[in-house]
């Protein structure tokens, strides 16, 4: 079965291949998606830009792989990049050309056309801390992301030589949110082992109670019941003590069209030779004293 690593080179080499377009292209595209009429221009006008930038979404897919490899996360790379490509379609659906940068230092025309991939890089990040947030198992208020992306930065930028200070001035937040941003930044990969008691030698496998598991004194009572059943079954025929044998006690029970299969009769006469073993069975154990018996005789299932 081919893993996480292995689809994503394979479908970074598939989308590698499409052509990228030019800004007079993708404009003329904006402008077929936007004021056609014609349903099959506008479809393909929307899969050609979406084509031309789906490396887009892989690149957008890179800020978030320290996310990815947290034990607390469960998505995979795939996964992002599938939800990267669902708000690619959506950016180039909704992508005007005419939209123009509101950069303060430019007046009216003299402002730059906004490029697709400025517009769709944000749709496509905005999606995936969506998709991160709500896939994850501890409820992380979103702009928490982008947060930590900015922390993760600084701390390359500077080391050990970050201090609190610095962050608060580059994230513009006050202390008592970045103590709980560095709280939701933990929870994330925090462990149950992890929160056991230093002096704990034991894992959280000793400490909670399996409710599923079978207890010893359970254990012991259906031991009991099988030894007991199997000495009774010594006073019935040969063939069917194998038959219920195979049927009732073998550790892979098997079925009445196996039985047909060993003994070379039909899955009915496997079936009434049970039956007429079960019903013997009963009447021996509800003739014998009731102190000796391990089970009360309505217990017995009935073929």
């Amino acid at each position: 079965m081919m893993n996480d690593i292995d689809s994503y080179q394979n479908y970074a080499q598939e989308v590698a291949r499409f052509p990228r377009v030019t800004p007079e292209r993708e404009a003329e595209l904006s402008r077929i998606i936007l004021g056609s009429d014609d349903p099959d221009a506008v479809e393909q006008a929307v899969q050609e830009l979406v084509q031309a930038n789906l490396l887009l979404v892989l690149h957008c897919a890179k800020e978030f792989e320290y996310l990815l490899r947290s034990p607390s996360t469960p998505m995979t790379r795939m996964d992002l990049i599938a939800e990267g490509n669902i708000a690619l379609m959506e950016a180039a659906r909704r992508f005007d050309a005419e939209y123009h940068s509101k950069d303060p230092e430019f007046d009216g025309e003299h402002r730059d056309p906004i490029r697709f991939t400025s517009y769709a890089c944000t749709c496509i990040k905005n999606r995936m801390r969506r998709a991160l947030r709500l896939a994850s198992f501890i409820h992380v208020p979103e702009n928490h992301f982008a947060c930590w992306s900015k922390m993760r930065a600084l701390e390359e930028e500077h080391g050990e030589d970050l201090t609190d200070d610095m962050v608060l001035e580059q994230l513009e937040i006050t202390q008592e949110r970045l103590d709980r941003i560095r709280c939701s930044r933990r929870s994330r990969t925090t462990m149950l082992e992890d929160l056991l008691p230093e002096d704990e030698s034991s894992g959280w496998a000793e400490v909670i109670a399996d409710e599923e598991a079978e207890s010893p004194e359970e254990q012991v009572c259906r031991q009991d019941l099988r030894e007991y059943l199997q000495a009774q079954m010594s006073s019935l025929p040969a063939r069917t003590q194998r038959m219920m044998q195979l049927m009732f006690f073998a550790d892979r029970k098997v079925t009445l069209e196996e039985l047909s299969r060993i003994f070379g009769v039909s899955r009915e006469r496997c079936r009434q030779v049970c039956a007429k073993g079960l019903r013997t069975l009963r009447k021996k154990i509800e003739a014998s004293p009731p102190h000796l018996r391990p089970i009360e005789v309505s217990s017995l299932r009935s073929a």
